[in-house]
Protein backbone atom coordinates (compact mmCIF):
# COMPACT_ATOMS: atom_id res chain seq x y z
CA UNK A 1 0.00 0.00 0.00
CA UNK A 2 1.21 3.60 -0.57
CA UNK A 3 -0.64 4.88 2.59
CA UNK A 4 0.51 2.93 5.66
CA UNK A 5 0.41 4.34 8.79
CA UNK A 6 2.38 6.15 11.28
CA UNK A 7 0.47 5.11 14.35
CA UNK A 8 -1.41 1.84 15.00
CA UNK A 9 -4.34 1.32 17.61
CA UNK A 10 -6.33 -1.51 18.71
CA UNK A 11 -6.71 -5.16 19.15
CA UNK A 12 -6.80 -7.92 17.03
CA UNK A 13 -9.35 -10.62 15.49
CA UNK A 14 -9.19 -13.53 13.35
CA UNK A 15 -10.42 -12.05 10.07
CA UNK A 16 -7.75 -9.46 9.74
CA UNK A 17 -4.72 -10.95 11.50
CA UNK A 18 -2.46 -11.66 8.65
CA UNK A 19 -2.60 -8.16 8.27
CA UNK A 20 -2.30 -7.33 11.24
CA UNK A 21 1.19 -8.91 11.14
CA UNK A 22 2.39 -7.07 7.94
CA UNK A 23 1.16 -3.73 9.81
CA UNK A 24 3.19 -4.52 13.05
CA UNK A 25 6.35 -5.80 10.63
CA UNK A 26 7.00 -2.18 8.66
CA UNK A 27 9.18 -0.43 9.34
CA UNK A 28 8.36 3.15 11.80
CA UNK A 29 4.32 1.81 12.72
CA UNK A 30 3.62 2.27 16.45
CA UNK A 31 0.95 -0.27 18.15
CA UNK A 32 -1.24 1.70 20.69
CA UNK A 33 -4.48 0.08 21.93
CA UNK A 34 -7.91 0.95 21.47
CA UNK A 35 -10.66 -0.61 23.71
CA UNK A 36 -13.31 -0.89 21.12
CA UNK A 37 -13.73 0.48 17.17
CA UNK A 38 -16.08 3.16 18.54
CA UNK A 39 -12.95 5.06 20.23
CA UNK A 40 -10.22 3.94 16.96
CA UNK A 41 -13.11 5.43 15.05
CA UNK A 42 -12.85 8.73 16.98
CA UNK A 43 -8.88 8.40 17.07
CA UNK A 44 -8.63 8.26 13.30
CA UNK A 45 -11.16 11.32 13.41
CA UNK A 46 -8.51 13.47 15.93
CA UNK A 47 -5.71 12.39 13.84
CA UNK A 48 -6.76 12.79 10.57
CA UNK A 49 -7.75 16.42 11.58
CA UNK A 50 -4.26 16.96 12.22
CA UNK A 51 -2.06 15.21 9.85
CA UNK A 52 -4.90 15.33 6.98
CA UNK A 53 -5.59 11.82 6.38
CA UNK A 54 -5.82 8.50 8.81
CA UNK A 55 -7.11 4.93 8.49
CA UNK A 56 -8.75 1.85 11.00
CA UNK A 57 -8.87 -1.32 11.14
CA UNK A 58 -11.42 -3.28 12.03
CA UNK A 59 -12.75 -6.88 11.54
CA UNK A 60 -15.85 -6.96 9.18
CA UNK A 61 -19.85 -7.24 10.66
CA UNK A 62 -19.59 -6.08 14.22
CA UNK A 63 -16.57 -4.74 13.96
CA UNK A 64 -16.75 -2.80 11.29
CA UNK A 65 -20.25 -1.47 12.40
CA UNK A 66 -19.09 -0.17 15.44
CA UNK A 67 -16.87 1.83 14.20
CA UNK A 68 -20.18 3.54 11.83
CA UNK A 69 -20.80 6.55 14.06
CA UNK A 70 -17.40 7.65 13.66
CA UNK A 71 -17.18 7.63 10.02
CA UNK A 72 -20.96 9.15 9.97
CA UNK A 73 -19.10 12.59 11.81
CA UNK A 74 -15.82 12.29 9.93
CA UNK A 75 -18.39 12.09 6.63
CA UNK A 76 -20.70 15.18 7.69
CA UNK A 77 -17.30 16.68 8.89
CA UNK A 78 -15.57 16.42 5.71
CA UNK A 79 -12.74 14.73 7.44
CA UNK A 80 -10.99 11.94 5.24
CA UNK A 81 -10.32 8.09 7.46
CA UNK A 82 -10.04 4.64 5.08
CA UNK A 83 -11.41 1.85 6.85
CA UNK A 84 -9.62 -1.64 6.09
CA UNK A 85 -12.33 -3.69 6.37
CA UNK A 86 -10.98 -7.54 7.27
CA UNK A 87 -13.13 -9.47 5.41
CA UNK A 88 -13.69 -13.28 5.21
CA UNK A 89 -11.46 -15.94 2.69
CA UNK A 90 -12.63 -14.97 -0.96
CA UNK A 91 -13.75 -18.83 -1.57
CA UNK A 92 -16.06 -18.52 2.04
CA UNK A 93 -17.87 -15.18 0.24
CA UNK A 94 -18.17 -17.05 -3.58
CA UNK A 95 -19.90 -20.04 -1.72
CA UNK A 96 -22.20 -17.35 0.30
CA UNK A 97 -21.50 -20.13 3.28
CA UNK A 98 -22.14 -19.45 6.90
CA UNK A 99 -19.92 -17.52 9.16
CA UNK A 100 -19.45 -15.86 11.93
CA UNK A 101 -19.75 -11.68 12.43
CA UNK A 102 -22.57 -12.45 9.85
CA UNK A 103 -26.25 -12.91 10.08
CA UNK A 104 -26.05 -16.68 8.27
CA UNK A 105 -27.29 -15.97 5.59
CA UNK A 106 -24.02 -15.95 3.31
CA UNK A 107 -24.50 -12.69 2.25
CA UNK A 108 -21.27 -11.09 3.08
CA UNK A 109 -22.26 -7.74 0.95
CA UNK A 110 -24.50 -6.77 3.29
CA UNK A 111 -22.02 -4.48 5.65
CA UNK A 112 -20.82 -3.32 2.48
CA UNK A 113 -23.88 -1.92 1.57
CA UNK A 114 -23.92 -0.06 5.22
CA UNK A 115 -20.34 1.48 4.52
CA UNK A 116 -21.18 3.29 1.39
CA UNK A 117 -23.64 5.22 3.48
CA UNK A 118 -21.15 6.77 5.15
CA UNK A 119 -17.99 6.73 3.15
CA UNK A 120 -17.81 8.01 -1.05
CA UNK A 121 -16.05 5.14 -2.60
CA UNK A 122 -15.49 1.83 -2.00
CA UNK A 123 -13.22 -1.51 -3.51
CA UNK A 124 -12.81 -5.14 -2.26
CA UNK A 125 -9.55 -5.58 -2.45
CA UNK A 126 -7.96 -9.25 -4.92
CA UNK A 127 -4.28 -9.98 -5.40
CA UNK A 128 -5.08 -8.96 -9.02
CA UNK A 129 -6.48 -5.29 -8.36
CA UNK A 130 -5.17 -4.03 -5.16
CA UNK A 131 -2.50 -2.19 -6.45
CA UNK A 132 -4.93 0.39 -8.68
CA UNK A 133 -8.04 -0.05 -6.41
CA UNK A 134 -5.97 1.09 -3.32
CA UNK A 135 -5.10 4.15 -5.17
CA UNK A 136 -8.22 4.85 -6.76
CA UNK A 137 -10.43 4.94 -3.36
CA UNK A 138 -7.40 7.16 -1.74
CA UNK A 139 -7.76 9.75 -5.02
CA UNK A 140 -11.33 9.74 -4.43
CA UNK A 141 -11.69 10.25 -0.59
CA UNK A 142 -9.06 12.67 -0.69
CA UNK A 143 -10.35 14.96 -3.22
CA UNK A 144 -13.80 14.82 -1.49
CA UNK A 145 -12.49 15.10 2.25
CA UNK A 146 -14.35 12.06 2.99
CA UNK A 147 -13.66 8.70 4.25
CA UNK A 148 -13.38 5.56 1.57
CA UNK A 149 -14.06 2.09 2.53
CA UNK A 150 -11.44 -1.21 1.76
CA UNK A 151 -12.28 -4.55 2.13
CA UNK A 152 -9.21 -6.90 2.88
CA UNK A 153 -10.27 -10.58 2.22
CA UNK A 154 -8.06 -12.39 4.49
CA UNK A 155 -6.70 -14.93 2.17
CA UNK A 156 -5.96 -11.59 -0.15
CA UNK A 157 -3.66 -10.15 2.72
CA UNK A 158 -1.25 -13.50 2.50
CA UNK A 159 -1.02 -13.15 -1.22
CA UNK A 160 1.47 -11.47 -3.25
CA UNK A 161 0.62 -8.20 -5.28
CA UNK A 162 2.01 -6.15 -7.93
CA UNK A 163 3.73 -2.88 -6.29
CA UNK A 164 2.19 0.71 -7.48
CA UNK A 165 4.13 1.49 -10.37
CA UNK A 166 4.69 5.21 -9.39
CA UNK A 167 3.89 6.83 -5.90
CA UNK A 168 0.74 7.58 -4.77
CA UNK A 169 0.40 11.59 -5.64
CA UNK A 170 -2.53 12.98 -3.97
CA UNK A 171 -4.90 14.83 -6.79
CA UNK A 172 -5.29 18.57 -6.38
CA UNK A 173 -9.31 19.32 -6.25
CA UNK A 174 -10.59 20.86 -9.35
CA UNK A 175 -12.35 24.00 -9.57
CA UNK A 176 -15.57 24.74 -11.90
CA UNK A 177 -15.38 27.93 -13.70
CA UNK A 178 -18.88 28.22 -13.77
CA UNK A 179 -19.88 27.09 -10.51
CA UNK A 180 -17.29 29.19 -9.05
CA UNK A 181 -18.60 32.59 -10.63
CA UNK A 182 -22.02 31.95 -9.56
CA UNK A 183 -20.84 31.27 -5.70
CA UNK A 184 -19.08 34.80 -6.24
CA UNK A 185 -21.97 36.26 -7.71
CA UNK A 186 -24.53 34.96 -5.20
CA UNK A 187 -22.33 35.97 -2.27
CA UNK A 188 -21.83 39.56 -3.18
CA UNK A 189 -25.32 39.95 -3.74
CA UNK A 190 -26.03 38.47 -0.26
CA UNK A 191 -23.39 41.30 0.91
CA UNK A 192 -24.51 43.74 -0.63
CA UNK A 193 -28.26 43.42 0.73
CA UNK A 194 -26.87 42.43 4.50
CA UNK A 195 -27.34 44.88 7.25
CA UNK A 196 -25.26 43.50 9.69
CA UNK A 197 -22.66 40.91 7.81
CA UNK A 198 -20.27 38.79 9.72
CA UNK A 199 -18.10 35.93 8.87
CA UNK A 200 -17.10 32.63 10.27
CA UNK A 201 -13.90 30.52 9.46
CA UNK A 202 -14.07 26.92 8.95
CA UNK A 203 -11.15 25.50 11.03
CA UNK A 204 -11.18 21.86 9.54
CA UNK A 205 -7.88 20.56 8.88
CA UNK A 206 -6.52 24.05 9.90
CA UNK A 207 -3.59 22.50 11.72
CA UNK A 208 -2.37 20.25 8.61
CA UNK A 209 -2.86 23.07 6.27
CA UNK A 210 -1.60 25.79 8.16
CA UNK A 211 1.62 24.00 9.96
CA UNK A 212 0.01 25.79 12.99
CA UNK A 213 0.07 22.40 15.08
CA UNK A 214 2.29 19.88 15.81
CA UNK A 215 2.37 17.22 12.74
CA UNK A 216 2.67 13.84 13.49
CA UNK A 217 5.68 11.49 12.48
CA UNK A 218 5.58 10.79 8.45
CA UNK A 219 5.50 7.66 6.66
CA UNK A 220 6.55 6.52 3.49
CA UNK A 221 4.46 6.66 0.63
CA UNK A 222 2.06 9.87 1.23
CA UNK A 223 2.69 13.56 0.78
CA UNK A 224 0.02 16.16 1.57
CA UNK A 225 0.35 19.03 -1.23
CA UNK A 226 -1.62 21.25 0.51
CA UNK A 227 1.04 21.44 3.55
CA UNK A 228 4.24 20.93 1.78
CA UNK A 229 5.85 18.64 4.12
CA UNK A 230 5.49 14.74 3.87
CA UNK A 231 2.43 13.20 6.34
CA UNK A 232 1.17 10.06 7.18
CA UNK A 233 -2.60 8.30 7.96
CA UNK A 234 -2.63 6.68 11.30
CA UNK A 235 -4.41 3.72 11.52
CA UNK A 236 -6.64 2.95 14.66
CA UNK A 237 -7.82 -0.90 14.85
CA UNK A 238 -9.80 -3.07 17.21
CA UNK A 239 -11.63 -6.27 17.02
Amino acid sequence: MNALPANDSGSSADPDMEFLDQIEAFPGIEWVGSCNELNASYTADGYARLAGIAAIVTTFGPGELSAVCGLAGAMAESVPIVPIVGGPPVRIMERHAAMHHSLGDGDYDRWVRIGREVTVAQTSLTADNASGEIDRVLREGWLARRPVYIRLPGDVARQPAAPPSSPLTPPEPAVDPERLDAFVGAARQLLANATRPARTSCRRHSGARSGTRRRPRSARGWHDPTAGSSSSPATAHSS
